[in-house]
């Protein structure tokens, strides 16, 4: 009778075990119940190395718990961070001059549901894309204090109301308007104070007096809370009166929490929570480091470093488990409400098809958005162009023929059909009209004006058989090319832009090296100029001798090597590539002296000479200006402005297409060109919106709208830009006045069909 009781138990326990049985029973997987009893159960299950492996980046999987991992960076700043076809939108700064609260309200819904589509598509196909996620480290709503500032082109503007309008849509937009579910959630960054500079971020501390912190500072943060409802915030790396914002609990508890009411999580920034110790020394140990941030209100430590500290602390009695399940309560809270642990069926957003991603409607609102954040700096009558009127126009200078320049930055994914400014003007125009193109100039002193990817006819791989052309490649999954190959094959090129993704099936995107090797076999003889871009590290052989060393972790890497090359004869060639981390690209190309033009800016005035009117591109790329880079100055690049100096007089018309996201001195522009449009980074439709505002081919026209942030005429001295007065000090004497750019809109802002 005993033996059968035991056995009656067993069974019994083991039914107890069986997943069915658990998640019938389990409170946490029953949907049915409050979110708030769901996740008290769930974290009560938890060990304590569980709990902590759950408040970092990424999260571990715990089995037993049927708990997936989860990695949750995603960035959508004004567009999903990477991806096939999905829809690039005009950058923040751009969408902040359209003053229009309504329209980004479309494009954040657009967007999240993209970021819904794409995910479900790639979870049920087990795949996965790096930074699109369900929770989005967006949007970017810190002031844009000086114009400098390397990342102001993700911010909406100088002034913190017009950026507490555009935040409090975005984030609605992005979350949803569910009663129960999240669309996506989105931690509006980086609070708080934090306008640059961008090249020491990491360890400067702003001081500031108590009207701008609360007149200036906190009104966009309090709304993105309290309006919006973000269910997630993001700290800045810099501090704020002599504390760190990773340490700071007045910031973190006593306003977020305590005066706001916020019950959201609060996530670092990338590395933040370490930078305390190593770039700010406010703290000196990874333990010191990670009580001091969990204490004063970080739940998530973005990019895993010092938190897992916390197990040892927590048992020690030095930090409080009650402070990490309040953590872990913030971080599942949103969990759940993203249906993470819920049938899909009862999801609603589960149901958005991938068709969405890049959709026409979503190309449509791309191009409304680019067209009506596109800001009229002057025009003396030449705009806009009537059709017929011009029998040709030169389209001039670096921006023209590439729609990737019109991006902006926190953007890597590929849009299915993106429109250079050369290609709007040119399908804009009739068939009068001819369109004539000239690069006119490298963007900047040093950079390489083309890239033409040596062609698979002038290469022979190693091994190769009888006609084959290429090189050989072999792929090794870490980044030192060691051990043996994960891939061999023979690539016809060396032309790659993998952006987040890795190269082939069975390789990291991440932490990987390449090696080509084979023959160079010129067609043509001739001086050549072979050039070697990527990012990561780079290095080039040629005839065994080491001809480009860039064997370094960077976003810009590249080399140039000249060389006298015959027809017929072969150079034994060797390209070696390494990617660290995020993006990934690297180009092999060169130039013959048969087609380099030696003179580009000869070539480019020529090209407006037999033109009837000239529309110069010019401005700064994103990556000139951007994260962790501050521009130095408040001009455009030298070579840019010797340009349109020789543009001018030509005698000309000359109108100016400002591509970039930092507010410029444009006071010879004002001076001498006919008219001037601030496109800023206008997207994947930016060069069909260029084209339909200079000939006016919608019924909105930049009259109606202003700039989001001041043009200085920089004649006076300026203060450092750490001390973010510049705003307050140009804008008594800013050229582009509000009153100065609807005068000058005039001429156009009564013909637009």
């Amino acid at each position: 009778m005993k033996r059968l009781l035991v056995l009656f138990i067993a069974v019994l326990l083991l039914a107890c075990l069986s997943p069915v049985y658990s998640e019938q029973k389990l409170p946490y997987l029953d949907p049915t119940l409050p979110v708030a009893v769901r996740v008290h159960d769930l974290i009560s299950r938890m060990t304590i190395e569980e709990k902590i492996s759950q408040i970092v980046v990424p999260s571990t999987a715990i089995a037993r718990l049927g708990i997936p991992e989860y990695d949750w960076r995603g960035e959508c700043l004004h567009g999903l961070w990477s991806g096939e076809g999905v829809t690039c939108f005009p950058q923040s700064i751009g969408m902040g001059a359209t003053f229009d609260g309504n329209l980004i309200h479309e494009v954040a819904t657009a967007i999240s549901d993209e970021a819904r589509a794409q995910y479900h598509y790639l979870e049920s196909h087990g795949l996965s894309s790096f930074r699109t996620k369900l929770t989005y480290w967006a949007p970017n709503i810190n002031l844009y204090r000086d114009p400098r500032w390397g990342r102001g082109q993700e911010t909406y503007s100088e002034d913190p109301y017009l950026t507490e309008i555009m935040g409090v849509n975005f984030v609605r937009g992005l979350q949803g308007d569910d009663p129960k579910y999240l669309k996506v959630a989105c931690t509006p960054k980086h609070y708080a104070v934090h306008s640059g500079p961008d090249t020491i971020r990491t360890h400067f501390c702003a001081t500031v007096n108590p009207h701008d912190f609360w007149d200036s500072y906190m009104p966009h943060f309090e709304a993105a809370i309290k309006e919006g409802k973000a269910a997630g915030v993001m700290a800045a790396y810099s501090g704020v009166n002599g504390v760190p914002c990773h340490a700071n609990h007045v910031l973190l508890d006593t306003i977020l929490r305590k005066l706001w009411g916020f019950d959201g999580f609060v996530v670092s920034d990338g590395g933040g929570v370490n930078l305390l110790m190593t770039n700010h020394k406010y703290t000196h140990t990874p333990a010191d480091t990670a009580k001091a941030t969990l204490e004063a209100g970080i739940d998530l430590e973005n990019q895993v470093k010092d938190y897992p500290e916390l197990v040892k602390l927590v048992r020690e009695k030095a930090v409080s488990e009650k402070r990490v399940d309040e953590a872990l309560t913030n971080l599942y809270t949103i969990r759940f409400r993203l249906g993470m642990f819920d049938p899909p069926e009862m999801v609603p957003y589960t149901k958005l098809p991938y068709s969405l991603v890049g959709c026409p409607k979503h190309h449509r609102l791309a191009l409304q958005t680019a067209r009506e954040s596109i800001v009229l700096l002057k025009n003396d009558g030449t705009l806009p162009i009537e059709r017929g009127k011009y029998k040709k126009i030169a389209v001039v200078g670096p921006f023209a023929d590439s729609a990737k320049l019109l991006y902006g930055n926190y953007f890597a994914g590929n849009p299915s059909s993106p429109v250079s400014i050369l290609d709007g003007i040119r399908e804009a125009t009739g068939p009068e009209t001819e369109v004539v193109y000239a690069p006119g100039c490298p963007f900047a002193d040093g950079d390489i004006l083309n890239r033409n990817p040596i062609p698979a006819e002038d290469l022979i791989p190693d091994g190769a058989a009888p006609g084959q052309h290429g090189l050989r490649a072999e792929y090794f999954n870490n980044k030192n090319l060691t051990g043996k190959p994960a891939l061999t094959r023979i690539d016809h090129q060396v032309n790659f832009n993998w952006k987040t993704n890795a190269p082939a099936k069975g390789l990291h995107a991440d932490n990987f090296s390449v090696r080509w090797t084979g023959k160079l076999a010129p067609t043509v003889s001739g001086h050549y100029r072979i050039m070697l871009s990527g990012d990561d590290g780079i290095r080039l052989y040629l005839d065994n001798k080491l001809v480009i060393d860039q064997w370094q972790n960077g976003n810009s890497n590249k080399g140039v090597y000249e060389i006298d090359l015959t027809a017929g004869k072969q150079y034994d060639l060797r390209v070696e590539y390494y990617e660290a981390a995020v993006q990934a690209n690297v180009h092999l190309g060169w130039e013959n002296d048969a087609v380099i033009d030696d003179n580009p800016l000869a070539t480019a005035v020529k090209t407006a000479n037999e033109a009837d009117i000239v529309i110069a591109t010019v401005g700064l790329r994103s990556d000139m200006s951007t994260e962790g880079r501050d521009w130095p100055s408040y001009a455009l690049p030298a070579t840019q402005q010797k340009l349109l100096e020789a543009l001018k007089a030509t005698g000309k018309p000359v109108v100016v297409v400002l591509i970039g996201g930092n507010a410029l001195d444009l006071t010879w522009e004002h001076q001498n060109v006919d008219a001037m449009l601030q496109a800023w980074f206008p997207g994947e439709e930016g060069g069909r919106a260029v084209a339909d505002v200079i000939y006016s081919a919608h019924t909105t026209h930049p009259a109606d709208f202003l700039s989001p942030i001041i043009n200085p005429s920089i004649s006076f001295p300026t203060p450092p830009i750490t001390q973010w007065q510049t705003a307050h000090i140009v804008i008594s004497k800013m050229r582009c006045s509000i009153h100065s750019v609807m005068a000058s809109a005039t001429h156009i802002s009564h013909t637009a069909i």
